[in-house]
């Protein structure tokens, strides 16, 4: 489909409105959308997206690009709370509009540029908020230590320092002396919360800390924020105050505008106690830390039926049998030729130890990959893809992905593609 005499992206182009009253095409942002009001609104709140069915849907949409990967960009565009990593290439957040990371962390190949508010929201929620105990720790995090509360054998949440006792504020650890890639990269492969979140107050009804965030891009212009710790629960509670997250800004030769930033702790309300600040840590880094260049995605050309998923969240077993992943079906509906590819990012932890992975068609193994670490953490890639003709009547099939460790580590995967098509 055309529009115009142009396509998606920088320059100048024509474009043409389709049905006026229903469908356009947003010409600053690149994306078709159903709205009555003026060309390029505000809020694009109904995206036009190609569903599993592969037809045209309209539903409320934030993201305009819902699909990882280092060549898509994302624009956020109405306020939304993330579920899991992205990976884009660039990553725009508008004006007026709020996103809760939740923890989870924003990797560019190109600009970040935040013109709302991001929240990071609280490393999660503090079982010291219904129990009358220690808040939890991080003891590897720059985050805050939490609050002592009213309870005088409770002490709040250690990070890197300790938490306050009894009616004692927490502290605020001191951030690296230097930060390097092998540095970040570390932290994310032992989980970026680990490292940044802060801590939880103590007692009943002590709050949580704040989630920490890790944003990568070539260039980031940062905006606003927050990822402060968690108040305790009323005046009246007995309970410590969490401590603040941290903010770590990573950027390449596109440079970095600073923001407005909040890394305050939570406080005991009708106190002057408080959890300790976060720390806010930028880098200018010449090779990125965390390379996403090489996730490989397929297009959508001569595709007739298509399931197509990502788990950014990494797994981990120390079992030598095949654990699954992640599964997916598909009903051949046309041809019966299926292609089925994934790409797994694989480590672990234990030097000259490995890590299987293996694509699966119900029970049995279609392609699979023995990985060996030479060194502890050693991060390798695995490209799994087979073919599978079916005749008719066809029925559903199921495929997976599994992986175990080879000898006695820990074994850790992430999907960065799952793809089965029906192809021509």
């Amino acid at each position: 489909m055309g529009f115009g005499g142009g396509a998606f992206g920088t320059g100048s182009y024509t474009y043409t409105v389709i049905d006026d009253e229903t469908i356009k095409l947003n010409q600053q942002k690149g994306v078709i959308y159903a709205n009555t009001s003026a060309l390029s609104p505000s809020t694009d709140n109904n995206t036009i997206y190609l569903n599993s069915n592969n037809k045209l849907a309209v539903k409320p949409s934030s993201i305009t690009q819902t699909t990882n990967s280092p060549t898509n960009n994302i624009t956020i565009s109405s306020n939304t709370t993330l579920t899991g990593d992205v990976y884009c290439n660039n990553f725009t957040i508008n004006s007026g509009v709020t996103l809760t990371t939740n923890g989870f962390n924003i990797f560019c190949s190109g600009t970040f540029i935040n013109n709302g508010t991001i929240n990071t929201g609280y490393y999660p929620n503090n079982p010291a908020w219904t129990q009358a105990i220690n808040g939890y720790s991080l003891p590897n995090s720059y985050g805050g230590s939490g609050s002592g509360g009213g309870n005088s054998n409770l002490v709040g949440g250690s990070t890197l320092v300790a938490g306050g006792g009894y009616a004692t504020s927490g502290s605020t650890p001191t951030p690296p002396s230097s930060i390097t890639n092998n540095l970040l990269l570390s932290w994310y492969l032992g989980g970026f919360q680990n490292y940044l979140a802060g801590a939880g107050g103590s007692g009943s009804g002590g709050g949580a800390g704040g989630n920490g965030i890790y944003i990568q891009a070539n260039q980031i212009i940062a905006g606003t924020i927050n990822a402060s710790g968690q108040n305790n629960e009323s005046s009246s509670s007995n309970g410590g105050a969490g401590g603040g997250g941290c903010i770590v800004l990573a950027y390449g030769s596109g440079g970095y505008t600073a923001g407005s930033y909040n890394v305050s702790p939570g406080v005991v309300q009708g106190s002057t106690i408080e959890g300790g600040k976060g720390n806010i840590i930028t880098y200018n880094y010449s090779t990125p830390p965390i390379n996403i260049s090489s996730f490989n995605y397929t297009s959508t050309s001569g595709i007739l039926n298509r399931n197509s998923s990502y788990q950014y969240t990494k797994a981990n077993t120390t079992s030598t049998s095949p654990q699954v992943i992640i599964s997916q079906t598909i009903t051949p509906q046309y041809t019966g030729l299926i292609k089925v590819k994934a790409v797994v990012n694989v480590y672990n932890n234990t030097s000259g130890d490995g890590v299987f992975v293996g694509l699966y068609n119900g029970s049995n193994l279609i392609d699979g990959e023995n990985l060996t670490s030479t060194t502890g953490y050693q991060q390798q890639i695995a490209y799994l893809y087979n073919e599978v003709l079916y005749t008719a009547p066809f029925s559903q099939q199921a495929f997976s992905i599994q992986f175990n460790a080879v000898g006695g580590g820990t074994a850790y995967a992430e999907i960065q593609e799952f793809t089965i098509e029906e192809v021509y």
